[in-house]
């Protein structure tokens, strides 16, 4: 498990409006690790590959690299690859897709997916679901990855799994199926978030149950988004630079902007 650095700050604001950065991010975060690109269940969405990809499968989910250098999938998922074994993911069927143009960057995106302490305030149908006081964000540094979880208010037991990996993946794991999520910088002030959701029934008695789950899903994702291109504005303003992570709450966002720091400190252009 991760450590937190009582002086640990945020990135500098100008990381999410620099063009140069964004393309050393490019090269240096995205393609270097396993991407997410499609699945293997029928009818499923098929991903576009680069050439010379690599390509290898895990679960049903196909991932690719366009680098020569990064371990096998299997060993660069590692532990998290544990964290889903509880569910039948493979044999879950496709159900639907949604895609979001969202006018901030991918970084932003990520920090918000990272900390649950902006619930009561976002999201007040979850905040009546679960209990937000609970909420606990746990940290494994071999990835990094993120596992989610919240005590539902009434004590029922939550059978679902949260979990994050970086660079831009998101597993929403239920036993009745699960919703996948990535976010894709395609600007320096825009990025693509695609969510798509898979149930283990998808008969037409079931119809009404999914496109409720998918709805509930959505609506958090839209307040997510809304948060998430009003903190790029406020960042593109030029007024705040940085400031103290709490120990707390942003133990996550900080492993993260660790992440992307690290990975761009490796290579610089001339």
């Amino acid at each position: 498990m991760t450590t937190f650095d009582f002086a640990a700050r945020t990135l500098d604001a100008a990381r999410y409006h620099d063009d140069a950065g964004l393309r050393l991010e490019q090269v240096t975060v995205f393609d270097s690790a396993w991407l997410l690109v499609g699945y293997e269940a029928p009818n499923s969405p098929r991903g576009c590959l680069a050439h010379g990809a690599r390509v290898e499968s895990w679960r049903g989910l196909r991932f690719a690299t366009s680098s020569s250098d990064v371990s096998p999938l299997a060993q660069w998922l590692g532990p998290f690859a544990n964290e889903c074994a509880d569910f039948p993911i493979e044999s879950y069927e496709f159900w639907r897709r949604s895609e979001h143009l969202v006018a901030c960057n991918w970084k932003i995106y990520a920090d918000n997916y990272l900390e649950g302490y902006h619930i009561p305030l976002v999201h007040p149908t979850l905040n009546r679901a679960v209990d937000a006081k609970q909420y606990s964000v746990q940290v494994n540094d071999d990835g990094p990855y993120v596992v989610h979880s919240a005590p539902a208010r009434d004590g029922a037991p939550t059978a679902g799994r949260w979990l994050w990996r970086y660079p831009n993946l998101a597993l929403n794991l239920y036993p009745s199926g699960m919703s996948v999520e990535r976010y894709q910088p395609v600007g320096v002030d825009r990025c693509m978030v695609t969510l798509d959701y898979f149930f283990g029934d998808v008969s037409l008695s079931a119809s009404d149950v999914n496109n409720a789950s998918v709805e509930s899903s959505e609506r958090i994702v839209l307040e997510d988004l809304q948060v998430c291109e009003a903190v790029h504005r406020n960042l593109s303003a030029g007024i705040y630079r940085t400031g103290v992570l709490s120990p707390r709450y942003e133990l996550a966002v900080a492993t993260f902007q660790r992440a992307v720091s690290r990975d761009v400190s490796r290579v610089s252009f001339d």
